[in-house]
């Protein structure tokens, strides 16, 4: 999709990231910058892929920068998800 959207010469490229790649770490509220250790497969893969879309966005100079990149959602399957595995 980065590839596409760079070729096509999109200005702006949002990730729907989420919460719990902030993983472990016990600060409320959260902060961008101090992620935990991940809890789930999951989650790792949705960290790994902001750092992926971050490193692109550099290496190729898009323009996609970290901040207008990605969006951290919390809840988007509704309240009955199990919260341990998020």
């Amino acid at each position: 999709m980065l590839v596409a959207a760079r070729d096509a010469g999109v200005s702006r490229f949002v990730y729907a990231a989420s919460s719990s790649t902030y993983g472990d770490a016990p600060e409320l509220p959260k902060v961008e910058d101090r992620i935990g250790r991940p809890l789930s497969p999951y989650a790792v893969t949705k960290y790994l892929n902001e750092i992926y879309a971050d490193v692109f966005g550099r290496c190729y100079g898009t323009g996609f920068d970290r901040a207008a990149l990605l969006q951290r959602f919390r809840r988007t399957a509704g309240s009955r998800r199990s919260v341990c595995c998020a």
